[in-house]
């Protein structure tokens, strides 16, 4: 805590800026008004129209982390493979309802024991 409250006082003194948006709570962002892509060719083109930005910068995020080659199996060096072993003393029954769905009952009761008064964190999208 008191790393924070160092680093809240340094924030005062030297990055105003960072206090005022935090107080604020403003979010960071960016303005994207023109984007560089890399042709087929390797040729590239600046896209500067709106809709076409939009569209190239939606295209890189989708693509960005597409994994070829998921389901090839891989092979998992020596020293960890007893770490991937099936164990003896696990009863691989317990696993069977693992991704079973809740009943409303279930359902019902975990919120009725969540804490009065606390809300969750929440989410931007």
């Amino acid at each position: 805590m008191i790393k924070y409250i160092r680093q809240r006082y340094l924030n005062y003194q030297s990055n105003q800026n960072l206090v005022i948006n935090s107080a604020l709570d403003r979010k960071r962002k960016i303005i994207l008004d023109h984007i560089l892509i890399t042709l087929p060719d390797s040729s590239t083109r600046l896209l500067i129209e709106p809709d076409t930005v939009k569209s190239a910068a939606i295209n890189h995020f989708q693509n960005l982390a597409v994994l070829n080659n998921y389901y090839e199996s891989k092979v998992i060096p020596e020293e960890w493979q007893h770490q991937y072993a099936s164990k003896e003393n696990i009863n691989h029954f317990i696993f069977d309802t693992l991704m079973n769905s809740l009943s409303k009952d279930e359902w019902t009761n975990i919120l009725h024991n969540l804490p009065n008064g606390k809300a969750s964190d929440h989410l931007e999208f």
